[in-house]
């Protein structure tokens, strides 16, 4: 199959060249340039460092961590309560300024008003709101143990 390009001026005339010759464009030259337009948009799309990259991993500290407190909640859901404050504390000694620090504090919170130990999850309670007053566990933090509201 072949397209002859006319110009929109002449009817039934080919266009003509500089040379004097009609210029045909043939199926499979069109097909062509379409399939090199599309490999070069796919070779663009797929180019090192555009996209299609696996997302970065974690740096092993966020790894280490993620796990302390996975042992910790995991402990505290069995009701070894001694083992997440270990677990905890572990995180702490190792990551005092973590990436997970918030959340660390949150389950001490709510692991020592689960134990009963009201003073200690009070000042507890107050070293959290101290350091991260602005957190989205502030007011759930700030009820205190059993609904208690903490003066602050």
């Amino acid at each position: 199959m072949e397209i002859e390009q006319r110009d929109q001026g002449t009817e039934g005339t080919p266009e003509q060249s500089a040379v004097g010759e009609s210029t045909t464009v043939s199926g499979k030259a069109v097909l062509m340039v379409a399939a090199l337009v599309l490999a070069a948009v796919v070779a663009l799309w797929l180019a090192p460092g555009r996209i299609h990259k696996p997302p970065p991993k974690p740096p092993p500290s966020v790894v280490a961590e993620t796990m302390l407190l996975t042992a910790a909640q995991k402990a505290r859901e069995a009701g070894d309560h001694a083992a997440a404050l270990r677990a905890l504390s572990e995180h702490e000694r190792r990551y005092p300024d973590g990436a997970l620090a918030e959340a660390r504090e949150v389950v001490r919170v709510e692991t020592l008003c689960t134990l009963g130990r009201s003073g200690e999850a009070a000042a507890a309670r107050e070293r959290f709101l101290t350091r991260f007053p602005d957190s989205e566990h502030a007011a759930s933090v700030r009820a205190g143990c059993a609904g208690e509201p903490l003066n602050r």
